[in-house]
């Protein structure tokens, strides 16, 4: 039976209020997890949770809440920070029943080249795509399960690639460039609303092609991931913490004292995690001071307490275990096989002019890890190409693997860390060398052209010299994996979340050039 939506109106205004004053969290903040590196024991017991509130009546309130205010929240600045408040409202229902639970995320981009593929959409994790005529989801926690809003009807799902595929979305080449190319937050919010966070919902679709979105548990999970990316890019620089600006939905300047619609609270209240009632963080990324980057209208005071310890070793085992179950190998053995490999390094396979317009970070050396969204895991494709590449490559005297091992850049091959990603950690070694203004590696402040002899076999633009000619070989190779771009967003989407078509537009073309150019260039995803 359904709790009346009344109950639950005058139930959460009291239960979801909290002062204004802004402290640093007392005690250790809870860490969201991705979902596939919780055990067995931690997901079941994450999903009997999410079960109930659903029988109960609570995703027909979120759901209500969301479509009540869709027209002021999506499309506009306020989208990012209204929508983290919204999902640690949730958080905050779900440890009302479990107190030791965090809301996990869920990585879509590592799915990006074949969603239906993954682990996630199995019964033991969300379940797969909706069936028969009404497009009800029969598997899953949430099997057969109905929704009270906007009526009474099956939870529905409905892949946008025909019953049960899915067309592919954002990968993390793509979601690194995003980070690398926003120059303000305005931007960065713009990129992230109309990329990874409307591909999930138009691929997945059903209830999560409408207001109504949060009707399913997807909805959660994948914008605790946005939620994420986003803290990830505030950590790029001091600056970036509290940034805000760009437009409201009617088009006033978005100010970082604005009050998010329902909840009352200032935009202010929710940037900084580790302040007022943003007591969490993320287990995959390094937190900046938090004394640095304040703005006017901000209320942190004082050091947040630390996160929660995690066991790394164990998440990593279990990531290890899911990832497999798709395809995905975290091994250091066969990561080791990718790093070594030019082919499959932006920073070895691009050229200059791709690297400015796409990865300028990585373009100018100033790479650091927050900047490079690339977990750790390599796809059965990307392995197979890997493996023929290097067994081409070893069979040259004269070759030497383009790649440090592992320890070098910060992974422990026999206790592998689950929050390092060891291709952001290659990627920020190989930016940081010195390069001369056309590009090319410098070496004791000597340029090394093209055609000279190259002292370093580390540096990149390596193809260009005849003793590597192995390497021009393999990216001549027609058989490469190549990337799919994503398809354009439905007009009916766009209109329905208040986005800019002219800026859809602008972004899937540039979305289309980047896949065009990693492809012709010879650039192979470790995920595929």
């Amino acid at each position: 039976m359904h709790l009346r939506i009344g109950f639950l109106l005058i139930f959460c205004l009291l239960y979801f209020a909290y002062g204004q004053s802004l402290p640093a969290c007392a005690g250790q903040r809870i860490i969201r997890s991705e979902i596939r590196s919780l055990s067995e024991s931690e997901r079941t017991k994450f999903f009997s949770v999410v079960t109930k509130a659903h029988k109960i009546g609570w995703f027909d309130w979120f759901s209500f809440v969301h479509n009540t205010y869709a027209g002021t929240i999506h499309g506009c600045s306020i989208f990012l920070p209204w929508h983290r408040k919204f999902i640690r409202e949730f958080e905050h229902m779900l440890r009302n029943y479990d107190p030791d639970l965090a809301l996990p995320y869920y990585d879509a981009a590592i799915d990006g080249d074949d969603p239906a593929s993954s682990v996630f959409f199995k019964p033991e994790y969300i379940g797969g795509d909706g069936v028969g005529e009404n497009r009800c989801v029969m598997d899953g926690p949430l099997a057969g399960a109905n929704v009270g809003v906007p009526n009474e009807r099956c939870l529905q799902r409905m892949f946008d690639g025909g019953p049960g595929h899915l067309n592919p979305w954002q990968t993390p080449e793509s979601v690194t460039s995003d980070i690398q190319i926003a120059v303000d937050f305005s931007d960065f919010a713009n990129r992230i609303e109309t990329g990874l966070h409307a591909y999930v919902h138009v691929g997945i679709g059903g209830d999560l092609f409408t207001n109504y979105s949060p009707n399913d548990i997807a909805f959660f999970l994948h914008h605790s991931n946005l939620d994420r990316i986003w803290w990830k890019w505030q950590n790029t620089n001091a600056k970036n913490l509290q940034d805000y600006g760009g437009k409201n939905i009617d088009e006033t300047p978005a100010k970082i004292t604005d009050k998010m619609d329902f909840y009352g609270t200032l935009v202010s209240d929710v940037l900084l995690l580790g302040y007022g009632d943003m007591c969490y963080g993320y287990t995959d990324l390094q937190e900046l001071n938090p004394g640095v980057g304040k703005r006017d209208g901000s209320k942190g005071s004082g050091r947040p307490a630390p996160l929660a310890s995690v066991d790394k070793k164990k998440s990593a085992k279990f990531r290890s275990i899911n990832l497999e179950k798709q395809g995905l190998s975290t091994n250091p053995g066969d990561v080791e096989t990718v790093l070594k490999v030019p082919d499959m390094s932006l920073v070895q396979a691009l050229s200059d002019e791709t690297l400015n317009k796409f990865f300028p970070k990585l373009a100018s050396g100033e790479a650091q890890e927050q900047l490079i969204e690339m977990p750790t895991a390599v796809g059965n494709r990307s392995l197979t190409f890997a493996k023929a590449a290097d067994s081409k490559n070893s069979q040259k005297s004269s070759f030497r693997s383009l790649a440090p091992p592992l320890s070098e850049i910060g992974v422990d091959k026999a206790d592998p860390d689950a929050v390092k990603s060891a291709f952001a950690l290659s990627l920020k070694k190989k930016a940081s060398k010195k390069f001369s203004k056309r590009g090319f590696p410098s070496s004791g402040g000597r340029v090394v052209k093209r055609g000279n002899v190259m002292p370093i076999m580390e540096e990149r633009d390596s193809r260009y010299h005849p003793r590597f000619d192995n390497l021009v070989s393999i990216r001549q190779d027609a058989n490469k994996p190549k990337m799919a771009p994503p398809k354009r967003l439905p007009p009916e989407y766009l209109k329905m979340m208040f986005v800019d078509p002219v800026f859809a537009e602008k972004y899937y073309q540039e979305k289309l050039e980047l896949y065009n150019a990693l492809n012709k260039e010879g650039y192979v995803s470790p995920y595929l």
